[in-house]
C-alpha cells in the first residue's frame, strides 16, 4: 500500500525530506495497524473453524458465493 504516500508526495510536487519521511512513516504504522487487525481476524476465524463452528466471513462469503457457483450440468 506504499503507493498510497509516492502519489501524495508526488502531487505536493516532491516536498522536502522531513515531509516525505513523515508521510511515509504514517503509511507504515497504518500498515501495521491493517496487518495486526488483518491477522487477528484471521486467528479468529482459525479458532471458530477448530471448534467445528460452521460461520460465514460477512465479505467474503457474498463474494465468493458469486465467484464460485455451483454450476448444474
Amino acid at each position: 500500500m506504499l503507493f498510497i504516500p509516492l502519489g501524495v508526495v508526488l502531487n505536493l510536487g516532491g516536498p522536502g525530506d522531513a515531509t516525505t519521511i513523515r508521510i511515509y512513516t504514517a503509511a507504515i504504522v497504518g500498515d501495521v495497524i491493517a496487518f495486526g487487525a488483518a491477522g487477528l481476524l484471521v486467528l479468529v476465524a482459525a479458532l471458530r473453524a477448530a471448534r467445528g463452528d460452521v460461520f460465514t466471513i460477512p465479505l467474503v462469503t457474498p463474494l465468493s458465493e458469486r465467484l464460485f457457483r455451483h454450476r448444474r450440468r
